[in-house]
């Protein structure tokens, strides 16, 4: 590989750390491929037909919100056209929502009537829709779905019978949860997409956002206690709709997950027994959806590969594993004798990295 190439790979998006919900979903390769075992992809998509409410299980990195951009984006072909995947961020809410159910309430009726406001776009902007769209389904080899979401992206328009319903209702709802009747005014937010013959499906991806803040781990686990306590435990008995939720591992031994985790399908991230395979695969995927016309053998040395390997194999996280290889591509590219990423070039990324990240290896 030439240096170009190299150029070309570093300046690209497919290595980039920070993707959109519309980049994972082109960029994703399904677990059930990768494990041949159809235990991921297609078991959440079974429960989310069946307006199931499912526990996504992994560690960070993991790919969760890869699988879920996955199974519930704008190309996703498997899933009826009456379903409407809603994503509600959490990481951005106060605390106050994240362990509140009147808060929380709030936060996701707001959501929805944002997201499903009629927009007054310009053609220049409806033009440059389009193209994005075009753009991504001829790189990702995939086709826009019928049907549309909430939350996910710009790709699918929102259905404007049903945009105006929310729209004239708007006051009503803003009422109700002034009064503190939010949950009423949730089941009544379920009431209206059903009249339009349309299923709601909520979407809950970034539940390990709070793990990220360094020294702050028990502040950490008192939010993801009250989140899953008060609001999934109203979601399950309350709300009569669908609903996935991330759920990092460390979760899991909480009393307020266990009290609830029978009344959730859980559907547990594997890991990769054969992380060599899959990385490779991964990166090929990426580099093919940029169409940067590289062969992940052309781009990483067989030794390179075995180094993000090892690395998936010490603690697997794949997002780790993509950052790493993205800064060991522009090491190798500072190197202007370099025509592809050697072993050497993946150790001191993965040194810097990890004395950036303050991880210990």
């Amino acid at each position: 590989m030439s240096q170009e190439a190299l150029a070309a790979l570093r300046d690209g998006n497919a290595l980039a750390q920070t993707l959109t919900f519309e980049e994972l979903e082109a960029y994703h390769v399904p677990f059930d491929d990768l494990t041949e075992r159809g235990d991921v992809e297609a078991e959440l998509r079974y429960w989310a037909e069946r307006c199931g409410r499912i526990a996504l299980i992994g560690d960070s990195g993991a790919g969760k919100s890869s699988v879920l951009a996955s199974v519930f984006g704008a190309f996703s072909e498997h899933i009826p056209e009456n379903l409407v995947p809603t994503r509600i961020p959490v990481a951005i809410a106060d605390s106050s929502a994240i362990t509140g159910v009147a808060e929380f309430g709030r936060h996701i009726v707001r959501h929805i009537l944002n997201w499903a406001a009629p927009e007054a776009l310009q053609s220049a902007e409806r033009e440059e829709i389009e193209q994005r769209l075009a753009d991504l389904e001829r790189r990702s080899g995939r086709r826009r779905r019928v049907g549309f979401s909430l939350g996910t992206g710009q790709l699918l328009p929102v259905d404007v019978g049903f945009s105006g319903d929310l729209t004239g209702a708007a006051s009503d709802f803003e009422r109700q949860l002034q009064s503190g009747d939010v949950v009423r005014a949730l089941k009544r937010l379920v009431t209206l997409f059903r009249a339009r013959s349309l299923e709601p499906f909520l979407i809950l991806d970034d539940t390990d956002a709070w793990l990220q803040l360094p020294g702050q781990e028990e502040e950490a686990r008192e939010l993801a206690s009250g989140f899953f306590g008060s609001n999934v435990k109203m979601m399950s008995r309350e709300l009569d709709c669908g609903f996935a939720v991330a759920v990092h591992r460390s979760y899991l031994d909480l009393p307020a997950y266990q009290e609830i985790a029978d009344s959730l399908e859980p559907i547990d991230l594997p890991v990769l027994d054969d992380p060599l395979a899959a990385i490779a695969a991964i990166l090929q995927r990426r580099m093919d959806v940029d169409e940067l016309q590289i062969s992940v053998c052309d781009a990483f040395s067989d030794e390179a590969l075995e180094g993000l390997a090892g690395i998936y194999s010490d603690v697997p996280d794949m997002r780790r594993v993509m950052a790493v290889a993205g800064l060991a591509v522009r090491k190798a590219h500072d190197d202007e004798e370099a025509t592809l990423v050697t072993r050497e070039a993946i150790i001191a990324a993965r040194s810097q990295r990890d004395t950036v990240g303050g991880r210990s290896t």
